[in-house]
C-alpha cells in the first residue's frame, strides 16, 4: 500500500521532471499542486491545535509549504493555464497556511487578532478542504480533511451560539456580528446550546470600561432569571431569558462581549463582585482572558441550523447558529464580539 507521503512524493517527482522528461497534462499537474497545497495546509492546522509539536516538526511543515510556493511560482511563470481562478485559490490556501504557522508560538498583539486568525484563516482552510473532499474524494484529500476535522474537534468545546439585536427594541431580531453599529436603546440577546456539560462566563465591557457579568446571573433588575453553572449538554440557554433582552444605555463607544467556555469551574469568575472598582474588575477579567485559548465563532457547512429568539411581545425569529472553534483543551477558551455603540 502506498501511504500519503509516498503519493505526495511521487507527485513532486513528476512535477519537477515534467519539463525535461515528459509532459503532464496541465489539469493533472494543477490537481497535483492543489493536493500538495491541501496537504501542507492540513499539517499547518493540525500543528496549530497540537501544542506539543517540536520545532523540527514545524520546520518540516514550513519546508513543505515552501515547495508548494516554488512550484506555484514556476507554473504561473510558464503561463500553462488559461484561467487564474485555480491559482488564486491555491495562493489563498498558501497565505492562510503561512498565517497559521506564523501564529504558532508567537505572541499575537491581542485576543481579537487570535480570534480573527481562527475565524478567517483556520476556518478558510477547514472549509476549503471539506469542500474539496466532497468534490474530489481521493485518499490524500480525504486524509487531510479527516486530520483537520479531528484536530478541531479535539481542541474545541462544542457550542452552538447566536447573537441577535433589535433596533430601538422594535421589529425583527437581526443577527449581531462583529463590527456592527448599534445605537442607544437597541436591545440584544444571546442564545447558546452546549454539546457537553461545561461552564460558561459571559462579560460585557462598555464604552466607559464598565464590566458587567451577563452569565451566570440570578436577577436582571427585579426579574429573577436563574442562569447558573454548570450548563447542561443539549439544553438551550437564552440570555438574559427567553422573553427578555438587554438594552443599550447612553454610554457610547466600543462594546465587547466575552464568551468564556471551560470544562472546569472558575471560582473567581463565579464569585464575581459587581461592586468591585472598575480598575480591579478590568484587571481580573483580563487575567481570566489571557490564561485561556482563543475561540472563533464560525459557520459549519455540515451543521446548518438556527436558534429561535423570542421578543417581549412573543414574536419569534430564527437566527443562524454559529459554532465555537478554538483552543479549549486546557483552561478553556474565550471569544470576543465587538460592536460600535453610537
Amino acid at each position: 500500500m502506498i501511504n500519503r507521503s509516498s503519493c505526495l512524493g511521487l507527485m513532486m517527482f513528476l512535477w519537477f521532471h515534467s519539463a525535461t522528461t515528459f509532459a503532464i497534462v496541465p489539469a493533472i499537474a494543477l490537481k497535483a499542486l492543489e493536493t500538495l497545497a491541501i496537504s501542507a495546509a492540513s499539517d499547518a492546522v493540525v500543528s496549530y491545535f497540537s501544542p506539543d509539536k517540536t520545532p523540527e516538526e514545524l520546520n518540516k511543515v514550513r519546508q513543505q509549504l515552501e515547495q508548494v510556493k516554488q512550484q506555484l511560482a514556476a507554473s504561473k511563470q510558464a503561463s500553462e493555464y488559461p484561467s487564474t481562478k485555480e491559482f488564486a485559490q491555491i495562493e489563498q490556501l498558501i497565505t492562510q497556511s503561512d498565517n497559521i504557522l506564523n501564529a504558532i508560538n508567537s505572541q499575537m498583539n491581542s485576543l481579537e487578532a487570535r480570534v480573527k486568525l481562527l475565524e478567517n484563516d483556520i476556518t478558510g482552510v477547514h472549509q476549503f478542504i471539506q469542500q474539496r473532499q466532497s468534490t474530489d474524494p481521493t485518499p490524500s484529500v480525504k486524509q487531510a480533511a479527516q486530520a483537520v476535522e479531528q484536530a478541531v474537534q479535539q481542541a474545541s468545546l462544542q457550542f452552538d451560539i447566536s447573537y441577535g439585536y433589535r433596533p430601538k427594541h422594535q421589529g425583527d431580531i437581526r443577527p449581531l456580528t462583529n463590527n456592527a453599529i448599534l445605537s442607544s436603546g437597541d436591545s440584544y440577546k444571546i442564545t447558546f446550546t452546549p454539546k457537553q456539560d461545561s461552564y460558561v462566563y459571559i462579560f460585557q465591557i462598555d464604552g466607559g470600561d464598565n464590566v458587567t457579568r451577563l452569565f451566570p446571573m440570578e436577577k436582571m433588575g427585579d426579574v429573577v432569571v436563574n442562569n447558573f453553572n454548570p450548563v447542561k449538554a443539549n439544553q438551550t440557554y437564552h440570555i438574559p431569558s427567553p422573553n427578555q433582552s438587554f438594552k443599550l444605555d447612553n454610554v457610547t463607544g466600543t462594546e465587547k462581549i466575552y464568551f468564556i467556555a471551560s470544562q472546569q469551574q472558575d471560582i473567581q469568575l463565579e464569585q464575581w463582585n459587581k461592586q468591585q472598582p472598575v480598575v480591579l474588575a478590568m484587571r481580573n477579567l483580563q487575567q481570566a482572558i489571557m490564561t485561556r485559548g482563543p475561540a472563533g465563532i464560525v459557520d459549519d457547512p455540515k451543521q446548518s441550523g438556527y436558534h429561535t429568539m423570542t421578543t417581549e411581545e412573543d414574536n419569534q425569529f430564527k437566527i443562524d447558529r454559529k459554532h465555537l472553534m478554538g483552543l479549549c483543551q486546557k483552561n478553556g477558551c474565550v471569544n470576543v464580539l465587538s460592536f460600535e455603540h453610537r
